[in-house]
């Protein structure tokens, strides 16, 4: 694999189930998989998890990927992050409430924590839950952006060429839509 200094554009499986995408953070996604992902499937993402060399696209066509990304939808996902993030905020403040008056009020008595601690974490808990379905909203607005984008003749051929030049022992599954098939759904 030739050198990329890019930190972020266009990557091959950011996500195991979305062939291409745009990665606004190289680094940032590489620690998430080593922090979160599963062992056994760490190997496989961070091999097949790469920036598309900017040779494979033109500039114009890079310009016009970051443009409809922005304008279609990386603007409104930014706001129910930011709207999910706060959410988060005051949940985990509400949720620290709670387990501390909790503890206190269980001793003395529970009809008094229903009433007011768990009332707090509940309220909060809705507004978290609003906020992060607006958040994933923006990201299926951001996913069809992307996908519109990605779907243009011209850009499908690139990515096709790309794929098989860079990836050529990919276990991406087209029909399956995902780099671990499952056995079960053939």
């Amino acid at each position: 694999m030739e050198a990329n200094n890019q930190t972020n554009g266009l990557a091959h499986l950011l996500h195991d189930k979305v062939h291409w995408e745009w990665c606004y953070d190289y680094q940032e996604r590489v620690d998430y998989i080593k922090a979160h992902k599963p062992a056994d499937e760490q190997a496989a993402r961070l091999k097949y998890f790469q920036l598309l060399p900017a040779r494979y696209l033109p500039k114009r066509l890079q310009e016009a990927a970051y443009a409809v990304r922005q304008e279609a939808a990386y603007a409104v996902w930014q706001k129910a992050d930011a709207a999910w993030q706060e959410a988060d905020a005051v949940r985990r403040k509400a949720d620290a409430v709670w387990q501390e008056a909790a503890y206190a009020v269980r001793r003395k008595a529970d009809a008094v924590w229903q009433e007011a601690a768990y009332a707090i974490w509940q309220e909060a808990d809705a507004v978290w839950q609003k906020a992060y379905t607006a958040w994933r909203e923006a990201y299926t607005v951001w996913l069809k952006a992307n996908a519109v984008w990605q779907s243009s003749p011209h850009v499908l051929r690139i990515l096709a060429q790309a794929h098989a030049e860079l990836f050529p022992d990919c276990p991406w599954d087209e029909a399956q839509q995902t780099m671990f098939p499952s056995t079960e759904a053939i």
